[in-house]
């Protein structure tokens, strides 16, 4: 399936039987006054209330099951005092989830530009700690150079104008020299709509991701990066590079689905904040119904995407320079 882009919005068609009128997406769900207040200094396309933090949970528990790991085999692990940091964390749950299996002199810190979705600190481990940090900038001086393993997962909502750079640089300069980055993203390009059955409906479905633009219903980005970030990765000078591509099994479709009609729940909530409580309705609207396609066998198929490297211990950004 294409990606779709800024320039397609006038061909992203919601069926007549949503409200009767064949009519672009954007003009049906006012998505036009959500781009704007977002693209006004806010980088971040869902919600961070309790909907949103159950979405994120979700989404931790389903990768985990689907990828059989939450830090990639090829990352060492066994050895104490570790340092890990989890860039862009929201709730948190992947280093809870983390800290209960590894020694606890681990240290394990996570970092975010909002604390809106950190866990209580009452009932976090002495060992985990988190922190506002801005991954669009460079990382404080203090957290420089300190961490062995830095691990981040879906920044497609906050990579701007195509380019992961930014982030990855901000990653780096997290590491110690030898030590392991994984980002995890969806591949959106190769996201599809299957059916259980070859008669199951999809419709809806489809119309819905094409709204979705690859999971950024708001912005349309063109996301090219996702498959070529192992080659970001190697031109930032990078070594052990793999790319693993997982789909996930057909008995977890149905509850990767729902999870994306959550996502597009926290949509609706956003026209209502702006005001636009008819967009809201409408595409709530559009969800129930593709839920019901979603009863009868259809789903959304992503394919995950996990890239690991080492930061060499000689390390000169962007040159390509490498030394073990």
């Amino acid at each position: 399936m294409d990606r779709p882009t800024a320039g397609d919005k006038a061909t992203l068609i919601c069926p007549s039987y949503v409200d009767g009128t064949d009519t672009d997406y954007y003009t049906l769900f006012g998505l036009e006054a959500i781009m704007e207040r977002l693209d006004g200094g806010i980088r971040y396309d869902l919600g961070r209330d309790f909907l949103g933090s159950a979405r994120l949970n979700l989404q931790h528990y389903l990768w985990k099951d689907t990828l059989n790991y939450d830090i990639h085999p090829s990352i060492p692990v066994a050895h104490d005092h570790l340092r890990i940091a989890d860039v862009g964390t929201g709730t948190g749950i992947f280093l809870l989830g983390l800290c209960r299996r590894l020694p606890p002199s681990t240290s394990f810190q996570g970092l975010d530009v909002s604390a809106d979705q950190f866990p209580n600190a009452e009932w976090t481990p002495a060992n985990v700690s988190f922190r506002k940090v801005d991954a669009m900038q460079d990382p404080p001086a203090d957290l420089q150079g300190k961490f062995d393993i830095v691990h981040l997962r879906l920044f497609t909502c906050v990579v701007e104008n195509d380019d992961p750079l930014p982030i990855l640089s901000h990653c780096l300069s997290l590491l110690k020299p030898g030590g392991y980055l994984q980002w995890d993203e969806y591949d959106s390009g190769t996201t599809g709509v299957i059916g259980s059955t070859p008669g199951a409906p999809t419709q809806l479905l489809n119309s819905m991701l094409q709204a979705m633009g690859s999971n950024r219903p708001l912005s349309f980005p063109d996301n090219s990066w996702i498959p070529r970030l192992d080659d970001l990765f190697r031109a930032q000078g990078m070594q052990s590079v793999q790319k693993i591509s997982t789909r996930p099994p057909p008995e977890l479709l149905k509850a990767y689905t729902e999870m994306l009609l959550v996502a597009h729940l926290e949509h609706a909530s956003l026209h209502d904040a702006d005001g636009a409580s008819v967009g809201g309705d409408r595409l709530r609207k559009l969800i129930g119904q593709g839920a019901e396609e979603m009863k009868k066998g259809g789903a959304f198929n992503h394919m995950l995407q996990v890239v690991v490297g080492r930061k060499p211990c000689v390390f000169s950004e962007g040159s390509g320079e490498k030394s073990s």
